[in-house]
C-alpha cells in the first residue's frame, strides 16, 4: 500500500485492504494461512510524525505438535507503529529511549 502523505494532513484516513495467502510466504511449514488476510485501520499525520494503527486478521492452520494434525486458528494482531522523517528524529549518540520509542521508525 502506497500512501500519498500530502493528502492526509489535519485528518486521519481510514484504510482497508486484502493481501491474498499466495502473496505471503512463512518460513514454517507447520504454519498456513487458510484464506485471505484483512487489514484495516487509519494512518493520521502530524507536523513531523506519521501514525499507523490498525489490525490485521484472518484464518489460518497450525500442525498440531503432539498428533501433527492441521488446527483450524484465526490470526488477530492489533498494530500501532509511527514514523518520523530523518530531520525530526534524534542524531545524538547517547539518547534515552522510552518505551514509546521503541514503535517509532525513521
Amino acid at each position: 500500500m502506497i500512501v500519498d502523505l500530502h493528502e492526509i494532513e489535519g485528518f486521519a484516513r481510514p484504510f482497508e485492504f486484502s493481501i491474498s495467502s499466495e502473496e505471503l510466504d512463512f518460513d514454517d511449514p507447520r504454519f498456513r494461512l487458510a484464506d485471505d488476510i484483512k487489514v484495516s485501520g487509519e494512518i493520521s499525520r502530524s507536523s513531523a510524525q506519521v501514525d499507523v494503527r490498525g489490525s490485521i486478521s484472518g484464518a489460518a492452520e497450525i500442525d498440531c505438535t503432539r498428533c501433527l494434525r492441521p488446527i483450524p486458528s484465526t490470526l488477530a494482531i492489533d498494530f500501532s507503529v509511527s514514523f518520523v522523517s530523518a530531520e525530526h528524529f534524534a542524531s545524538n549518540k547517547e539518547h534515552e529511549v522510552s518505551v514509546e520509542d521503541l514503535d517509532t521508525d525513521v
